[in-house]
């Protein structure tokens, strides 16, 4: 799917969240470990996520950029897969995976001021 196509659809799915009163916020994916360092990501999307994002007026969270920044902390491309399913699987994470890409979520509705981040525990 192109980028325009993604975008076309995210900012109707925040139309149509606004519509039914609902807050959207929009997140992009999480980088895949393909390499190490993980680099290009735009396959991913997140830049036509964001333009959705500014044009429907609802907050972004650029998780690939986020995920891949944590990833290339890590040392080795063994060491972002302990974080993914089965050890070798490069998009879908393991439970500890998982929370540490909800830890950068949360980290980000907080130092957004995003609403919702009153509701996350400390």
């Amino acid at each position: 799917m192109d980028d325009a196509t993604v975008q076309a659809n995210l900012t109707k799915y925040v139309n149509d969240a606004k519509a039914a009163g609902v807050n959207a916020i929009l997140v992009s994916p999480p980088a895949r470990a393909t390499a190490f360092p993980i680099g290009d990501q735009s396959s991913l999307h997140a830049a036509s996520a964001k333009a959705a994002a500014a044009a429907g007026g609802v907050p972004f969270i650029d998780l690939t950029a986020l995920s891949t920044a944590w990833y290339n902390t890590l040392g080795s491309k063994a060491a972002e897969l302990t974080f993914h399913a089965n050890g070798s699987d490069q998009t879908h994470t393991n439970l500890p995976g998982g929370e540490k890409l909800a830890g950068l979520v949360a980290q980000a509705m907080k130092d957004q001021s995003i609403g919702l981040a009153q509701y996350l525990r400390q």
